[in-house]
């Protein structure tokens, strides 16, 4: 009977023992190499389990929203976890703009988080010469699909709601060229 005892309590203490050790938490880390200027979605983010004892808060666990939609202020290494200090202030003054760019005036391999300056050339019969339209702007998006015009790729910018009525205006006056920043990549 003593013996059982000894096994019983042997099984409870041992169960609490790991159970105690497996006090992880889930929080978000990077799926994949992430630019400061991403502005993240569900597939660069992933919940991963991890056992910290001191500086939780410091990481974006699951007690809040998503991170998705939220842009980064720093660049994220994969499999790092994501701190909060790393997410930008939410900018409500931001706009997403689309710019349709053909193939030849774009640098291949533009991406999301690069910083782009984006310029106009008046068409032919207006004539002048190319125009900074937009400095520094941050690519949010490159989509390159049916739906288009041949030849062309949609790139979206973020701008800010003062410069958005601008940008357009500009676009629809000639062709837009795509200039990536030097060290942007």
């Amino acid at each position: 009977m003593v013996g059982l005892l000894l096994v019983l309590g042997s099984v409870v203490l041992g169960t609490r023992v790991v159970a105690a050790a497996d006090e992880s938490v889930l929080v978000w880390a990077a799926a994949a190499d992430l630019p400061a200027g991403t502005t993240l979605t569900s597939a660069d983010i992933r919940l991963v389990g991890v056992r910290l004892d001191d500086g939780v808060d410091r990481y974006v666990g699951t007690a809040g929203e998503s991170p998705a939609g939220r842009t980064l202020a720093a660049p994220i290494s994969a499999g790092e976890l994501l701190p909060v200090s790393a997410l930008a202030q939410a900018a409500v003054n931001q706009r997403l703009v689309t710019l349709p760019v053909d193939a030849l005036h774009l640098p291949p391999g533009l991406g999301r988080g690069e910083q782009v300056d984006i310029y106009v050339t008046p068409q032919p019969e207006e004539g002048g010469d190319p125009a900074l339209v937009l400095p520094a702007a941050v690519v949010s998006d490159v989509v390159a699909e049916a739906g288009f015009a041949a030849g062309q790729t949609a790139v979206v910018v973020e701008v800010d709601a003062a410069d958005a009525g601008v940008v357009v205006g500009a676009v629809r006056s000639g062709d837009v060229d795509v200039v990536r920043l030097a060290g942007s990549s």
